[in-house]
């Protein structure tokens, strides 16, 4: 069995509205140390074995670019561990680059 863990961020470009609301509150409590907070999601996967490799590594782009996150506004990246008492050699660990998508929306 391999675990996935999905890290999906807003791009930088782009203003994280709840980031700010963060910020202002730890500000308003004290912490002014704290100069920047960017919100994301942690998604956590359990794959059985019959996937590993590039095959998992495909198979977890698609998951993120269909459902676990916006490429149009958001990055994302994967690591992938093997679990202890799973077969080595059937997941790889290793970060997955961040998707950079291109919209025809944005760029008419």
């Amino acid at each position: 069995m391999a675990i996935a863990e999905i890290n999906v961020t807003l791009k930088p470009a782009l203003l994280d509205v709840q980031g700010k609301t963060v910020l202002k509150a730890l500000h308003q409590l004290g912490h002014t140390s704290v100069q920047n907070v960017r919100i994301g999601k942690f998604i956590t996967l359990e794959i059985s074995d019959a996937l590993a490799g590039p095959a998992l590594q495909q198979e977890l782009d698609r998951m993120c670019q269909q459902l676990l996150a916006n490429p149009v506004i958001e990055n994302y990246e994967i690591v992938i561990t093997a679990t202890p008492g799973s077969q080595p050699g059937l997941a790889v660990t290793a970060p997955a680059p961040a998707m950079a998508v291109t919209s025809p929306l944005l760029n008419p």
